[in-house]
This record gives C-alpha cells, structure tokens and sequence, in this order.
C-alpha cells in the first residue's frame, strides 16, 4: 500500500470512529443488566475450558452496546482493577442490540459467537478483537472472598453488583449514584467461603436487579453447557422469552 493511499484509510478510519463515537447514545440504568456471575477460578479439576464469565441480559430493544465497559473496580470513577470495552470494529453486531439477548463474556481465550440471531452472543475477552482490555491482562479477575462488577457506558454507570461469602465480610465495594439494597452493606449472599461457584439472578424486572434477595447462589458442577446464555429458570425466563417475543414483533 502506497504512503497516500495508508493515509487515506488511515484518516476514514478515524473519521469512522469518531463519527461512531459520537453517534453513540448513552445506555441508561435498566437498558442492560448482569444477569449471572461465575467466579470462581480457582477450583482444581474443571480442565483447560474453566474460564470466569459474566451474563448480560439486554433489556431496551436495539440497543447500541458499543462503547459498553465492565470492570471489578470498587469505586466506578477508579480505574484500580480490570475492565473490557465492548467494540464491534464495524461489524454492526453490537449496534442495534434485541431485547432479550444474553451477551457472555469470558475471562479467557475461544472462539467468538457474534451472531445474535438467536439471542445470544458469546466473546472470550482475552482472544476477541470486541473485547478491548485496555492495556490489561484481563476483562475482570473476581475473588472467591467477594467482589464487585460495575457496568458503565459514556462515564455513566449502567448496573452494580457486589457479592460475598456470609462468613467473609471484610469485602467493600462501592455502588456509587446507583440504587443497591443496604447501600455500601448490602451483598448477594453466597453461602460459605468455597461453598459456591457463581450466582445468577432470578427476577423478572431491571429494578429487581438491585436486590441480593434476588439473587441465587449455586455450587453444581460447572460447563459452558450448564447455564450461561441461558435463561436462569422461572420468572426470569418467562421475562426473557416475553422480551425476545416483544423484539420479534417489532
């Protein structure tokens, strides 16, 4: 490629980025919540596949997810910890969103599926080029003593997480301007230290969402199979099924 033509598609690039950028809308609190947590990355004998990973579950219908950020940081303004930066590079798979996707990210290396044609999108944050980790070695790294996830998008927070084992209660975590039950005390309750592999949350509304009581701990055997990218059982898929339905009208 010539040094003229470089520039020129250099200078689209920009231009395409900046115009993208700018074209974004802020997500809202509620337009997409987490929906499950796996934390534990620590237990022996779940072969070379054991990865973290976190579920999101998109509530406003078409949504823009470019530009969406989620990290383990306590505080939300801090850039302590680890985070990933959702980015489609162009391919538009993130740019109009339905409802009722599950949107999984894991904290490893894999093959990518970014056809949401069936609600759901999977990206594996250390090998995907729409998981951009910023300079860091990870999307997020959760402690099994408890920690915190933050969603934010346009230096706005979306969503708020925190958990802990009952018998650990030295873990903080800062909720910020969101609403969270009990505020800075409040936690999802994951049983005993080492008791629990992950969580996932069991309502059938956005607000629910900041209530640990629903929440749902469980120690099962894990496999990408068991349940991330899919609905977690009772009032929380009969919402799922009626967002997609709802999407699929329109």
């Amino acid at each position: 490629m010539s040094a003229k033509r470089s520039q020129v598609w250099t200078s689209g690039l920009s231009l395409w980025l900046f115009t993208g950028l700018c074209a974004l809308h802020a997500i809202e609190p509620g337009d997409v919540i987490i929906n499950e947590v796996y934390f534990d990355n620590y237990t022996k004998d779940r072969g070379t596949n054991h990865f973290e990973a976190v579920e999101l579950l998109v509530v406003k219908d078409k949504i823009n997810l470019n530009g969406l950020q989620i990290s383990d940081r306590d505080i939300w303004t801090v850039p302590s910890e680890f985070q990933c930066i959702l980015q489609d590079a162009g391919q538009g798979f993130l740019q109009s969103v339905r409802s009722g996707t599950l949107l999984v990210i894991y904290d490893g290396a894999g093959d990518d599926d970014t056809d949401g044609e069936d609600f759901t999108i999977t990206l594996y944050a250390r090998s995907s080029l729409f998981c951009n980790l910023a300079g860091r070695t990870n999307a997020f790294y959760l402690g099994n003593y408890g920690d915190n996830l933050h969603l934010m998008h346009n230096n706005k927070q979306v969503d708020f997480i925190k958990y802990r084992p009952n018998n650990r209660p030295e873990r903080g975590g800062d909720p910020g301007n969101l609403e969270w039950d009990k505020g800075f005390d409040g936690f999802i309750d994951v049983g005993l230290s080492g008791e629990s592999t992950g969580f996932r949350f069991l309502g059938d509304k956005q607000e629910l969402n900041a209530y640990p009581a629903a929440w749902q701990a469980y120690s099962e055997s894990y496999f990408k199979s068991n349940n991330l990218g899919k609905p977690n059982g009772g009032r929380n898929t009969v919402w799922i099924e009626k967002l997609r339905q709802q999407s699929s009208v329109k």
